[in-house]
């Protein structure tokens, strides 16, 4: 699997969001990727970040994505699945159901979709990255998000936000001025809240991968993952104490 992963998919160390196979067999076409010249994009988050979670990278080129995704994924309000909106026609797909035709600009489409950005963060925990994992999930959390960036919206502070949509009035101006989102120009907003399963992952993440408090093939493993910045704090389980130097 992984020949065929490192033949079919990485082209010039970068992995493809995904390969078009011709019936006449051979190399695919790439798409999403720095090679593609049909979609006008050139990364994808979640090839990267599954990649590293699955293990499928080697050590090198988890760390060549892992910068990658630093360089053209990573926004101050989390990670974004491309490093731009597929392009806008209004009428019928030419290649991706909705994410051309659908005009309201929030979540896949805005492409900040929380979701994938926790994979991101579980992708920081396997690279032993405890500082960018704290940092994720707290760009997730509602009650900490307004703090940490000065262009986030106000928000209800007692729901779980889905994504967060870039405030652009339509995708057109979304296409126009894309990179005003990297520079932090353009406010953020929390988008589809209360979504019901967003607070158990974001909960999961916090207990398994900062406090590395799991279960593993039957095995209970203690493996916290907590930057320096937060010495000291600690969680206590029913019966035992999970991480930290004592409880709290």
């Amino acid at each position: 699997m992984r020949k065929d992963f490192n033949r079919f998919l990485i082209r010039d160390d970068i992995v493809a969001g995904y390969g078009v196979f011709s019936p006449e067999g051979g190399l695919p076409k790439l798409l999403l990727h720095p090679c593609d010249q049909i979609t006008g994009l050139s990364f994808s988050l979640l090839p990267m970040t599954q990649g590293i979670i699955g293990g499928i990278f080697s050590k090198e080129q988890a760390r060549r994505h892992l910068r990658v995704i630093h360089k053209h994924l990573l926004f101050s309000d989390g990670a974004r699945l491309m490093d731009r909106p597929i392009a806008y026609h209004g009428g019928p797909e030419r290649i991706f159901q909705r994410a051309e035709s659908a005009a309201f600009f929030g979540r896949e489409i805005g492409l900040m979709y929380v979701h994938s950005h926790l994979r991101y963060a579980e992708a920081m925990s396997v690279l032993g990255e405890s500082q960018a994992l704290w940092d994720a999930l707290l760009v997730v959390n509602p009650i900490a998000v307004t703090d940490r960036l000065a262009h986030a919206s106000l928000r209800q502070r007692n729901a779980y936000f889905s994504s967060s949509d870039a405030a652009f009035r339509d995708r057109y101006q979304a296409s126009d001025e894309w990179t005003r989102v990297k520079a932090d120009a353009v406010a953020v907003d929390g988008g589809w809240r209360i979504y019901s399963s967003g607070p158990g992952l974001t909960t999961n993440m916090l207990i398994r991968y900062v406090f590395g408090a799991r279960r593993h093939i039957g095995k209970h493993i203690v493996e916290p993952c907590l930057p320096a910045s937060q010495k000291g704090l600690t969680l206590v389980w029913p019966g035992r104490l999970a991480a930290g130097s004592r409880p709290a």
